[in-house]
């Protein structure tokens, strides 16, 4: 990516497009053609994620999870995750699932880790159907049934804003 680039997806992120926000995100989060700096990549990833973005809301939530350039908060993690899975973003609902599982940031609940599993799983999420898979070894036929119905019963939110 040349320097032109650059300046066209900083100068589009400071007015405000949600997409030139994430991309400038993921620039400093990796380091690719600007310094690698989680504490700027965190900034932009929150502006994109406030305007409702679900890659921008995951990608929040695993800077908060690990505390890469932020402080590391468990809250904030679960919020980001949760507007993107609610929107249907299939790695958010597989880090919720797995959260749920292990009961880390939430208490433990297998239903609703099953829940998100499933969700992920059905759009293809290979790590979604092992946890989802080991979950169900925990769960009743009842509880099973429970948590297919609810995962059934799940509509996606419309873009959800913070």
């Amino acid at each position: 990516m040349d320097r032109e680039q650059i300046e066209e997806i900083v100068f589009s992120a400071n007015r405000g497009d949600v997409d030139a926000q994430f991309v400038l995100g993921a620039m400093y989060a990796m380091g690719q053609g600007v310094p690698h700096d989680y504490q700027t990549a965190a900034k932009w990833f929150h502006k994109a994620a406030e305007q409702g973005d679900p890659d921008a809301q995951r990608k929040l939530g695993m800077i908060y999870y690990h505390g890469q350039g932020v402080s590391q908060d468990y809250r904030a993690a679960i919020k980001w995750f949760r507007l993107a899975a609610e929107q249907g973003h299939d790695d958010a609902q597989a880090n919720l699932g797995w959260l749920y599982a292990k009961g880390d940031c939430v208490p433990r609940d297998d239903i609703q880790a099953y829940m998100w599993c499933q969700l992920s799983a059905e759009q293809g999420n290979q790590n979604a159907i092992k946890v989802r898979d080991i979950i169900c070894e925990r769960l009743s036929p009842e509880q099973v049934a429970l948590a297919e119905k609810l995962a059934q019963n799940w509509k996606p939110a419309i873009r959800n804003s913070a």
